[in-house]
């Protein structure tokens, strides 16, 4: 089962230009009026997707706890006030699309979430007693317009592992979006 939890609208923003901008597009000093509006214009939250595997890449996220994993981790991320909009896994990593509270830390929230759940699973028996997660993760913010997108790709995690790894996946990704890596310190 997915974990998917409706949305309300999306927050709209005005048409004039950012506070803060000079007309010919170079920011100007700012003062606390203006810092108070500008504050004040932006949504209360945005749209982040997370992802991290097991340790070593252990397929060990079976059948028989995936619901209640994914249910674990919605009410830590709820609890921070970051509610995920979807969670989705397969046997050897999580992909998680939740809204990230203006004051929020996302190092913190996964942190949290990685915590709580490696603890939540290692209590359910004594297959799951030495599970851990990586020791990093990738987090990425989404645009509002791709939020669809990111939650279909999110849905359709066994079809896209049927023939691409976690690595081959998330690899392609970093490599896609021009974003530099190493690779000693991307898997764990």
């Amino acid at each position: 089962m997915i974990l998917e939890e409706s949305r309300g609208a999306a927050p709209r923003w005005g048409s004039s230009a950012p506070l803060g901008l000079a007309e010919n597009g170079f920011s100007t000093r700012w003062d606390a009026r203006q810092l108070q509006a500008a504050y004040a214009a932006i949504p209360g939250s945005f749209a982040h997707t997370s992802r991290f595997s097991t340790k070593n890449r252990e397929r060990i996220i079976t059948a028989r706890v995936r619901d209640a994993l994914h249910a674990c981790m919605a009410r830590v991320m709820q609890n921070h006030k970051c509610p995920a909009t979807l969670i989705n896994s397969v046997e050897d990593h999580m992909h998680i699309l939740f809204e990230l509270a203006r004051t929020g830390s996302v190092s913190d929230l996964v942190e949290e979430v990685k915590k709580a759940s490696s603890k939540w699973m290692k209590s359910q028996g004594a297959e799951y007693g030495n599970f851990a997660w990586q020791a990093g993760y990738g987090a990425f913010a989404v645009s509002e317009s791709n939020v669809p997108m990111v939650r279909e790709y999110i849905v359709d995690q066994r079809e896209h592992h049927r023939t691409k790894s976690f690595q081959e996946e998330y690899r392609g990704f970093l490599e896609r979006h021009g974003i530099a890596f190493d690779e000693r310190y991307v898997w764990d």
